[in-house]
C-alpha cells in the first residue's frame, strides 16, 4: 500500500463536488424539463468547447517546442564555441 498523496487531491473533490451541486441543482430546479435538458445540453457543449481549445492549445504549444530547444541549442552551441575560442586565444598569451 503507497502513502503517495497528490496536491490534486483537494481540487478534484472540489470539481467533484461542484458538479454534483450544479447537477442536482438543474434536476431540482423550477424549470420545465425542456427548459432543463437544454441547460444541460449548453452546459455540456460549452464545457465540451473549452476543453477542446485547451487540447488545441496544448498541441499547438508541444508543437512548437521542439524548433524553440533546437534554436536555444543552436544559441548555446555557438556561444560554448565562442568563449571556446577566446580562451584559446588567451591561453598563448599567459607565457
Amino acid at each position: 500500500m503507497s502513502n503517495k498523496t497528490t496536491n490534486y487531491t483537494p481540487l478534484w473533490a472540489f470539481l467533484g463536488g461542484a458538479a454534483i451541486g450544479a447537477g442536482a441543482a438543474m434536476l431540482l430546479a423550477p424549470r420545465s424539463g425542456r427548459e432543463t435538458r437544454q441547460m444541460i445540453r449548453d452546459g455540456a457543449q460549452d464545457a465540451y468547447d473549452k476543453s477542446r481549445e485547451t487540447l488545441q492549445s496544448g498541441y499547438r504549444k508541444a508543437a512548437a517546442l521542439p524548433a524553440a530547444v533546437s534554436e536555444a541549442a543552436k544559441g548555446g552551441a555557438e556561444v560554448a564555441r565562442e568563449r571556446f575560442t577566446e580562451s584559446m586565444s588567451h591561453a598563448g598569451d599567459v607565457h
